[in-house]
Protein backbone atom coordinates (compact mmCIF):
# COMPACT_ATOMS: atom_id res chain seq x y z
CA UNK A 1 0.00 0.00 0.00
CA UNK A 2 0.84 3.16 -0.49
CA UNK A 3 1.92 5.73 1.85
CA UNK A 4 1.72 9.77 1.44
CA UNK A 5 2.31 12.47 3.93
CA UNK A 6 1.81 16.70 2.85
CA UNK A 7 2.82 18.11 6.51
CA UNK A 8 2.00 22.38 6.30
CA UNK A 9 1.50 25.18 8.49
CA UNK A 10 -2.14 27.28 8.97
CA UNK A 11 -2.25 29.95 7.18
CA UNK A 12 -3.38 33.80 8.89
CA UNK A 13 -6.92 32.74 7.20
CA UNK A 14 -7.20 29.54 8.84
CA UNK A 15 -9.22 26.72 6.73
CA UNK A 16 -12.84 28.21 6.52
CA UNK A 17 -15.55 25.77 5.80
CA UNK A 18 -15.54 25.73 1.74
CA UNK A 19 -11.73 25.17 1.77
CA UNK A 20 -12.46 22.21 3.70
CA UNK A 21 -15.12 21.09 1.73
CA UNK A 22 -13.50 21.99 -1.75
CA UNK A 23 -10.82 19.13 -0.15
CA UNK A 24 -13.25 16.92 0.36
CA UNK A 25 -14.17 17.09 -3.62
CA UNK A 26 -10.68 16.77 -4.20
CA UNK A 27 -10.53 13.35 -1.56
CA UNK A 28 -13.34 11.49 -3.33
CA UNK A 29 -11.96 11.78 -6.69
CA UNK A 30 -9.67 8.90 -5.45
CA UNK A 31 -9.63 5.47 -4.45
CA UNK A 32 -6.83 6.10 -1.20
CA UNK A 33 -7.84 7.10 2.13
CA UNK A 34 -7.24 10.73 2.76
CA UNK A 35 -6.72 11.86 6.45
CA UNK A 36 -5.99 15.45 8.25
CA UNK A 37 -3.98 15.33 11.01
CA UNK A 38 -3.39 18.51 13.42
CA UNK A 39 -0.19 17.59 14.58
CA UNK A 40 -0.68 20.92 17.13
CA UNK A 41 -3.83 19.38 18.84
CA UNK A 42 -3.08 15.64 18.32
CA UNK A 43 -6.33 15.50 16.40
CA UNK A 44 -7.44 13.40 13.60
CA UNK A 45 -10.79 13.61 10.43
CA UNK A 46 -11.44 11.82 7.50
CA UNK A 47 -11.33 14.33 5.29
CA UNK A 48 -14.67 13.17 3.65
CA UNK A 49 -16.65 13.83 6.92
CA UNK A 50 -17.05 17.55 7.30
CA UNK A 51 -18.42 17.63 11.01
CA UNK A 52 -15.62 15.48 12.02
CA UNK A 53 -13.18 18.09 10.02
CA UNK A 54 -14.85 21.11 11.73
CA UNK A 55 -13.51 19.87 15.37
CA UNK A 56 -10.86 19.84 14.41
CA UNK A 57 -10.99 23.72 14.99
CA UNK A 58 -7.49 23.85 13.07
CA UNK A 59 -6.07 27.58 14.17
CA UNK A 60 -3.54 29.79 11.93
CA UNK A 61 0.27 28.74 12.70
CA UNK A 62 -0.82 24.82 13.58
CA UNK A 63 0.88 22.23 12.17
CA UNK A 64 -1.10 19.81 10.02
CA UNK A 65 -0.77 17.12 7.56
CA UNK A 66 -2.55 15.11 5.15
CA UNK A 67 -2.31 11.15 4.84
CA UNK A 68 -2.36 9.39 2.27
CA UNK A 69 -3.18 5.57 2.14
CA UNK A 70 -4.09 3.60 -0.96
CA UNK A 71 -3.39 2.42 -4.59
CA UNK A 72 -3.38 6.23 -6.35
CA UNK A 73 -1.78 7.57 -3.33
CA UNK A 74 1.31 8.95 -5.34
CA UNK A 75 -1.15 10.92 -8.02
CA UNK A 76 -3.71 11.96 -5.21
CA UNK A 77 -0.86 13.29 -3.46
CA UNK A 78 0.46 15.83 -6.23
CA UNK A 79 -3.23 16.91 -6.36
CA UNK A 80 -3.53 17.91 -2.55
CA UNK A 81 -0.17 19.33 -2.49
CA UNK A 82 -1.14 21.85 -5.22
CA UNK A 83 -4.54 22.60 -2.99
CA UNK A 84 -2.62 22.69 0.33
CA UNK A 85 -0.41 25.01 -1.55
CA UNK A 86 -2.75 27.58 -2.64
CA UNK A 87 -4.06 28.09 1.45
CA UNK A 88 -1.42 26.48 3.82
CA UNK A 89 2.43 27.09 3.93
CA UNK A 90 4.12 23.70 3.15
CA UNK A 91 6.92 22.29 5.13
CA UNK A 92 8.21 20.78 2.30
CA UNK A 93 8.05 21.42 -1.39
CA UNK A 94 5.66 24.00 -3.12
CA UNK A 95 5.45 27.43 -5.17
CA UNK A 96 4.82 29.06 -1.61
CA UNK A 97 7.62 26.66 0.49
CA UNK A 98 9.55 28.85 3.44
CA UNK A 99 11.93 27.45 5.61
CA UNK A 100 10.42 26.93 8.35
CA UNK A 101 13.18 27.80 10.02
CA UNK A 102 12.44 31.39 9.47
CA UNK A 103 8.87 30.93 10.24
CA UNK A 104 7.41 33.05 13.18
CA UNK A 105 5.27 32.27 15.32
CA UNK A 106 4.88 28.10 14.90
CA UNK A 107 8.82 27.62 14.86
CA UNK A 108 9.86 30.68 16.85
CA UNK A 109 12.38 29.84 20.14
CA UNK A 110 13.03 32.92 22.61
CA UNK A 111 16.75 31.23 22.74
CA UNK A 112 19.74 29.82 20.55
CA UNK A 113 19.14 26.28 20.02
CA UNK A 114 21.23 24.28 18.10
CA UNK A 115 20.11 20.74 15.90
CA UNK A 116 21.32 17.90 14.81
CA UNK A 117 19.65 14.72 12.35
CA UNK A 118 21.12 11.34 12.65
CA UNK A 119 19.14 8.96 10.97
CA UNK A 120 20.24 5.14 11.46
CA UNK A 121 19.82 1.43 9.25
CA UNK A 122 20.81 -1.42 10.94
CA UNK A 123 23.99 -2.88 8.77
CA UNK A 124 23.92 -6.74 9.75
CA UNK A 125 27.25 -7.62 8.35
CA UNK A 126 29.59 -4.57 9.56
CA UNK A 127 31.32 -5.21 12.78
CA UNK A 128 29.81 -2.33 14.69
CA UNK A 129 26.76 -3.84 16.90
CA UNK A 130 24.06 -0.44 17.06
CA UNK A 131 22.64 -0.37 20.62
CA UNK A 132 22.31 2.06 23.34
CA UNK A 133 25.72 3.16 24.03
CA UNK A 134 26.80 3.76 20.03
CA UNK A 135 23.51 5.77 19.54
CA UNK A 136 24.59 8.11 22.89
CA UNK A 137 28.16 8.26 21.59
CA UNK A 138 27.14 9.64 18.33
CA UNK A 139 25.07 11.92 20.59
CA UNK A 140 27.93 13.58 22.42
CA UNK A 141 30.12 13.63 19.36
CA UNK A 142 27.39 16.51 17.64
CA UNK A 143 26.85 17.99 20.46
CA UNK A 144 30.63 18.48 20.88
CA UNK A 145 30.91 19.15 17.08
CA UNK A 146 27.98 22.21 17.50
CA UNK A 147 29.70 23.00 20.56
CA UNK A 148 33.18 23.49 18.93
CA UNK A 149 32.02 25.59 16.21
CA UNK A 150 30.10 27.95 18.44
CA UNK A 151 33.38 28.19 20.29
CA UNK A 152 34.78 30.39 17.56
CA UNK A 153 32.24 33.29 18.62
CA UNK A 154 34.06 35.89 20.62
CA UNK A 155 30.74 36.62 22.24
CA UNK A 156 30.63 33.23 23.73
CA UNK A 157 34.35 33.85 25.57
CA UNK A 158 33.86 33.86 28.77
CA UNK A 159 31.28 31.17 29.12
CA UNK A 160 33.42 28.52 27.14
CA UNK A 161 36.39 29.32 29.09
CA UNK A 162 34.16 28.27 32.74
CA UNK A 163 33.10 25.17 30.56
CA UNK A 164 37.03 24.31 29.54
CA UNK A 165 38.23 25.16 33.33
CA UNK A 166 34.60 22.54 34.35
CA UNK A 167 36.07 20.35 32.04
CA UNK A 168 39.12 18.21 32.64
CA UNK A 169 42.28 18.92 30.77
CA UNK A 170 42.73 15.87 29.29
CA UNK A 171 39.10 14.85 28.33
CA UNK A 172 37.68 15.74 24.91
CA UNK A 173 34.07 17.47 25.49
CA UNK A 174 32.26 14.46 24.04
CA UNK A 175 33.87 12.21 26.00
CA UNK A 176 32.86 14.42 29.13
CA UNK A 177 29.17 14.21 27.49
CA UNK A 178 28.86 10.63 26.67
CA UNK A 179 29.84 9.80 30.39
CA UNK A 180 27.30 12.40 31.70
CA UNK A 181 24.45 10.78 29.56
CA UNK A 182 25.74 6.88 30.18
CA UNK A 183 25.41 8.34 34.28
CA UNK A 184 21.86 9.57 33.61
CA UNK A 185 20.69 6.16 31.99
CA UNK A 186 22.27 4.48 34.99
CA UNK A 187 19.68 6.20 37.37
CA UNK A 188 16.85 4.83 35.17
CA UNK A 189 16.04 4.29 31.08
CA UNK A 190 14.79 7.70 29.60
CA UNK A 191 12.66 5.29 27.34
CA UNK A 192 9.50 7.31 27.84
CA UNK A 193 7.15 3.95 25.94
CA UNK A 194 5.19 4.38 22.55
CA UNK A 195 9.14 3.65 20.74
CA UNK A 196 10.26 6.79 22.00
CA UNK A 197 13.73 7.56 24.08
CA UNK A 198 14.76 10.70 25.07
CA UNK A 199 18.13 10.65 26.81
CA UNK A 200 18.66 14.47 28.01
CA UNK A 201 21.37 15.87 30.21
CA UNK A 202 22.03 19.56 32.01
CA UNK A 203 25.54 20.14 31.69
CA UNK A 204 27.94 23.21 32.29
CA UNK A 205 29.91 21.94 29.41
CA UNK A 206 27.63 23.78 26.84
CA UNK A 207 26.41 27.41 26.22
CA UNK A 208 22.65 26.58 24.76
CA UNK A 209 20.60 23.89 24.09
CA UNK A 210 20.92 20.95 21.57
CA UNK A 211 18.23 18.53 19.64
CA UNK A 212 19.65 15.07 18.40
CA UNK A 213 16.94 13.33 16.67
CA UNK A 214 18.16 9.88 15.59
CA UNK A 215 15.13 7.77 14.03
CA UNK A 216 15.65 4.84 13.83
CA UNK A 217 14.69 2.06 10.79
CA UNK A 218 14.21 -0.79 13.57
CA UNK A 219 13.09 -0.80 17.45
CA UNK A 220 15.94 -0.83 19.33
CA UNK A 221 16.28 -2.03 23.25
CA UNK A 222 16.48 0.56 25.18
CA UNK A 223 16.72 -1.34 28.91
CA UNK A 224 13.17 -0.64 30.02
CA UNK A 225 10.03 -2.56 30.56
CA UNK A 226 7.97 -0.19 28.03
CA UNK A 227 9.53 -1.52 25.02
CA UNK A 228 11.85 -0.46 22.67
CA UNK A 229 12.64 2.38 20.42
CA UNK A 230 12.64 3.74 16.98
CA UNK A 231 13.04 7.52 17.72
CA UNK A 232 16.08 8.71 20.22
CA UNK A 233 15.55 12.25 20.64
CA UNK A 234 18.59 13.73 22.75
CA UNK A 235 18.47 17.16 24.49
CA UNK A 236 21.73 18.45 25.91
CA UNK A 237 20.62 22.07 28.27
CA UNK A 238 23.09 24.69 29.35
CA UNK A 239 23.80 24.13 33.57
CA UNK A 240 22.18 26.17 35.31
CA UNK A 241 19.67 26.57 32.55
CA UNK A 242 17.09 29.61 32.12
CA UNK A 243 13.29 29.81 32.75
CA UNK A 244 12.94 29.71 28.87
CA UNK A 245 14.95 26.80 28.14
CA UNK A 246 13.20 24.72 30.99
CA UNK A 247 8.89 25.91 29.59
CA UNK A 248 9.85 24.65 25.87
CA UNK A 249 11.78 21.62 26.57
CA UNK A 250 9.15 20.72 29.73
CA UNK A 251 6.29 21.40 26.98
CA UNK A 252 8.02 18.64 24.75
CA UNK A 253 8.56 16.45 27.76
CA UNK A 254 4.72 16.22 28.40
CA UNK A 255 4.23 16.09 25.12
CA UNK A 256 6.06 12.57 24.67
CA UNK A 257 3.22 11.90 27.61
CA UNK A 258 0.80 11.85 24.64
CA UNK A 259 0.45 7.98 22.87
CA UNK A 260 -0.81 9.94 20.27
CA UNK A 261 1.59 12.83 19.69
CA UNK A 262 4.50 9.89 20.24
CA UNK A 263 2.79 8.54 17.57
CA UNK A 264 2.97 11.26 15.01
CA UNK A 265 6.68 10.94 15.85
CA UNK A 266 6.91 7.35 14.83
CA UNK A 267 4.97 7.87 11.71
CA UNK A 268 7.13 10.16 9.98
CA UNK A 269 10.96 10.13 9.12
CA UNK A 270 12.00 12.92 7.08
CA UNK A 271 14.52 14.90 8.89
CA UNK A 272 12.38 18.03 7.88
CA UNK A 273 9.33 16.90 9.03
CA UNK A 274 10.69 16.03 12.47
CA UNK A 275 12.36 18.71 13.02
CA UNK A 276 9.37 20.59 12.25
CA UNK A 277 7.35 18.68 14.53
CA UNK A 278 9.69 18.70 17.33
CA UNK A 279 10.60 22.46 16.91
CA UNK A 280 6.77 23.41 16.51
CA UNK A 281 6.17 21.56 20.12
CA UNK A 282 9.22 23.16 21.78
CA UNK A 283 7.67 26.54 20.36
CA UNK A 284 4.02 26.04 21.79
CA UNK A 285 4.79 28.04 24.87
CA UNK A 286 5.81 31.56 23.76
CA UNK A 287 3.34 31.41 20.41
CA UNK A 288 0.81 33.66 22.44
CA UNK A 289 3.82 35.60 23.48
CA UNK A 290 5.02 36.07 19.74
CA UNK A 291 1.48 37.52 18.66
CA UNK A 292 1.02 40.07 21.47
Amino acid sequence: MIVRRITFLIGEKGLPAWALNRLKVLAGYFRSMVVMRNVSQCKWADVTQPMRMMTLGTRPSELCQILIEGADAELAAIVLTDFIDEHCLLVQGGQRHVPFSVVAPAFALPFACLWDSVPFSFQPDTDVTLDKRVLLSVMADCVAAKQAAISNDSANDSANNSADEAADADQPLNTALLKQLLAREAVSSTCMGNGIALPHVMSPLVTCPHVVSMPLTQPLDWGSNRGPVTRVIGLVLPHPPQRPHLMAFSAFSQALLNPDFCHILADNDQTEVLEAIIKHTLAMPFQGQAER
